[in-house]
């Protein structure tokens, strides 16, 4: 559950990385998507009408929910020791809300645009369905093997889950995809990875944090950045790469660190 379930810095970070993926993998309502942001807030908060709607239609999940079991488990743990859960029910209240806000933000957004586009009310709510399951990584979709894979290695599924997403929407509309990719994903990485090697410190730092850390996370070395008393990197800012994505990124990044007279391989 510490994963995500408890690890408040995973709400910013999460909700980055929610964002970028649900717009790259959108068809269509791109603009709706930016527009139904500030009124999103508002409905996730306190779950109205629209989330009600939303939840209706099964729109609505987030990776919190795989977690139950053994949140309950640790739930009897700490009442065995006598413990209060308030805490932890607030906490997992404020990460759910926040995993939900792009998923009903995304089924606003498609919602409207088809109707916009004549379309009937039941059919722009299917639409929306579809698209705020499909546009982020779809935690509930899985095989037998699948879930079994996914109890051993926590959240492995979401990895295959997102190349999936990924793929149907570079498949089904390249130029769009191409273009929002270079805007949402390749740009930020590329300006991210000059400055983390622009500078001999920071490219000391980079150089000093797990190629696994890298792979996974879009990493900022900032400049307070420094080692703490257990030998790891506080004053970094790190972003959780969307799932599946890794594979394109993680190339492109050494080659930029190449490229500025590093090895990657030494």
């Amino acid at each position: 559950t510490g994963t995500t379930g408890l690890n408040l810095p995973f709400i910013v970070t999460n909700l980055a990385r929610d964002q970028q993926t649900s717009l790259l993998n959108m068809q269509k309502g791109e603009l709706e998507f930016f527009k139904a942001a500030p009124s999103t807030i508002f409905e996730t908060l306190k779950h109205g009408d629209l989330y009600k709607e939303a939840v209706r239609q099964g729109a609505i999940s987030t990776s919190f929910d795989l977690t139950k079991p053994n949140l309950k488990q640790t739930a009897e743990g700490i009442r065995k020791k006598g413990a209060s859960l308030g805490k932890l029910s607030k906490i997992e209240d404020v990460i759910g809300r926040s995993e939900e806000y792009t998923r009903l933000q995304q089924y606003k957004a498609t919602k409207e645009y088809w109707i916009k586009k004549g379309f009937s009310e039941e059919q722009a709510r299917t639409k929306a369905t579809i698209a705020a399951q499909q546009n982020s990584a779809d935690f509930a979709r899985a095989g037998d093997f699948g879930r079994v894979i996914n109890a051993i290695m926590p959240y492995s599924n979401a990895g295959v889950q997102g190349t999936r997403a990924y793929l149907r929407s570079a498949i089904t509309n390249p130029k769009r995809y191409a273009l929002k990719a270079t805007g949402t994903i390749l740009t930020p990485m590329v300006a991210v990875a000059l400055w983390n090697y622009g500078d001999e410190e920071r490219e000391k730092i980079i150089n000093d944090i797990s190629d696994f850390e890298k792979q996974a996370n879009f990493i900022i070395v900032t400049p307070w950045a420094k080692k703490n008393d257990e030998g790891k990197w506080d004053g970094l800012v790190k972003v959780p790469k969307p799932p599946g994505i890794s594979a394109l990124t993680y190339p492109i990044e050494q080659t930029i660190a190449w490229a500025k007279g590093n090895d990657p391989i030494a």
